[in-house]
């Protein structure tokens, strides 16, 4: 991980898409009250602009532009795909590797299964992700029918446990003045054969 903080990184988006994190997520901080507002705004384009070509009206609908790794189109989708294979090309072209790698936790085709990055490999290739020449995805033009997601999010630290928050927060124990988890987790039993 190349981030320099704690903190839960959320995204919001529709299922079809892969989670960018770097592209879309926030953050949550843990040992807040996170108050997260959500809004959504629909776009659809009219069924009629199909006649037009995609490079004149500047958008693709989910059944253009086949993808390899996913089955619908989406702009996330196809741009996660431009940056992988322009990640797994550098791996073969800098290192000497028959088919490239890609890290195990992207999406791939079958014909890269086999090929794995080992954790060395995982590190420059987020590397390579990361310095991609921007003009290189300029094909993945936008999503003519999508959901856009905005989000904003509001923190508070907890209270700290004194007399003023007797009786009202479910999270403070005034016996030994220390917060409690919300989330109790039991042991589980253990049998042992004899």
């Amino acid at each position: 991980m190349y981030d320099d903080f704690r903190g839960f990184v959320t995204v919001v988006d529709s299922g079809d898409k892969y989670p960018l994190t770097d592209q879309n997520g926030f953050l949550v901080r843990p040992g807040h009250q996170n108050y997260v507002v959500l809004s959504a705004l629909q776009v659809k384009a009219d069924e009629t602009v199909r006649g037009i070509r995609p490079d004149k009206r500047r958008c693709y609908f989910k059944d253009e532009n086949p993808l390899q790794m996913h089955r619908n189109y989406s702009q996330s989708n196809c741009i996660l795909e431009c940056h992988v294979e322009y990640a797994r090309k550098e791996i073969k072209k800098r290192y000497n590797n028959t088919n490239g790698c890609v890290p195990w936790f992207y999406p791939v085709n079958d014909n890269y299964v086999a090929h794995l990055c080992d954790p060395w490999q995982t590190r420059k290739f987020q590397e390579f992700m990361k310095s991609m020449p921007d003009d290189l995805c300029d094909y993945c033009y936008p999503d003519c029918d999508t959901t856009i997601y905005d989000s904003s999010i509001s923190t508070a630290p907890f209270r700290a446990c004194d007399h003023t928050n007797l009786g009202v927060s479910k999270i403070c124990n005034l016996i030994t003045g220390q917060m409690l988890s919300l989330i109790h987790i039991s042991e589980p039993t253990r049998r042992y054969a004899i």
